[in-house]
């Protein structure tokens, strides 16, 4: 883990931070290996065993889809729309990721914008931001396989710099997309991809939620925290 300096890290200078939910905002991993085995029958592909997934965390989710599951390409929206209709019936056990709420928080009273752009519904994600008392400056969704251009297209709708903006994934995808938006990127590690397989792809990744906020704030603002939380608990 890097240690906080008095200064914030080259992030620091940004005005909008923009998340992907699926993976580093909330935990899914378990939800979604239950998903694909419940729909294993469906489009002919052996069910996902629990010792496969670190096997399968240095995939992306294309190679995932393609490779372990087979589905060919003409049906991998349908394949998608099911997926996404049954995490829907599954809400109840999508929970934050430890240390995420006050993470977010955190960033937003220090001034930051916040916004989410993932491959989920809009409307499931309000649904468990609601759930968990969270909110953002906006919310854009995309394709499993259009993030470049869902980036793209919030950029120009929202009026932003791309010099202004980081974007927070825990995907090989999520770095491509970056890649062709111009848009810096910071990877987390808790998600879907290994630490290994996002550096490999040239991501700049941070372990801890903790990290991640230390990579915004300097060491200042860090301690000050920490003294008025403790003074208010």
């Amino acid at each position: 883990m890097n240690s906080p300096s008095d200064t914030p890290d080259l992030f620091g200078t940004k005005k909008v931070i923009l998340f992907d939910f699926d993976g580093t905002l909330v935990d899914v991993m378990q939800t979604f290996i239950e998903i694909c085995n419940m729909l294993a029958p469906i489009y002919d592909y052996p069910p996902i065993r629990q010792e496969e997934i670190p096997l399968l965390k240095n995939r992306s989710a294309r190679e995932i889809l393609r490779t372990r599951l087979k589905i060919p390409f003409w049906k991998l929206w349908g394949f998608s729309r099911r997926a996404h209709a049954e995490y829907r019936l599954r809400t109840e056990k999508v929970s934050l990721f430890p240390g995420m709420k006050h993470v977010i928080e955190t960033l937003q009273a220090q001034g930051y914008r916040t916004g989410i752009v993932s491959s989920n519904s809009t409307e499931t994600i309000g649904m468990l931001l609601q759930r968990d008392g969270l909110s953002f400056d906006f919310i854009e969704s995309s394709g499993v396989f259009r993030k470049p251009l869902a980036l793209k297209k919030t950029l120009i709708r929202r009026n932003l710099d791309p010099k202004d903006v980081i974007y927070i994934g825990d995907e090989v995808r999520d770095i491509e997309a970056c890649r062709v938006c111009s848009i810096d990127m910071l990877a987390v590690t808790w998600g879907l991809n290994s630490k290994e397989a996002l550096e490999e792809a040239g991501g700049d990744t941070v372990e801890t939620p903790s990290e991640l906020l230390a990579r915004f704030l300097s060491s200042k603002q860090l301690t000050s925290l920490a003294i008025g939380s403790s003074e208010t608990s």
